[in-house]
């Protein structure tokens, strides 16, 4: 068997790798841990994992992103808790810095690349 990374399909078993990555907006020199790869069976779930060493930001995005393609908005978390779209769902905890993107049933347009988001908003009094 060889070695896999992003963008190589494992079609051996029904398996296929969810490349992930992570993309994180704010301050300079906050550490962001993750996953880079991940594997899993079709039908089946995956769990992408965020942690974050930053604070004050006011929400959390997940992107999904194929091989050539722009990113596809997956959902927005401001509050902490779950929020559900079709058969993703994120989860954001501010108290543990930690976020994840549930993909439940996977299917073959799932094996992708997947960025968490911060998003802080400024505002500037005159």
């Amino acid at each position: 068997m060889r070695g896999l990374g992003c963008g190589v399909l494992q079609q051996m078993w029904n398996f296929f790798l969810l490349c992930v990555s992570l993309t994180v907006r704010g301050s300079a020199g906050k550490g962001v841990e993750q996953p880079t790869e991940l594997m899993a069976m079709e039908g089946a779930s995956a769990q992408v994992n965020c942690t974050y060493q930053t604070s004050g930001f006011n929400g959390l995005f997940w992107y999904q992103q194929h091989d050539g393609g722009a990113p596809v908005f997956l959902s927005y978390n401001v509050l902490d808790g779950l929020e559900t779209r079709g058969h993703f769902s994120s989860f954001l905890s501010r108290f543990d810095a930690h976020s994840y993107l549930l993909l439940k049933e996977l299917h073959m347009k799932d094996f992708a690349s997947y960025h968490c988001a911060l998003y802080f908003l400024s505002v500037r009094l005159l």
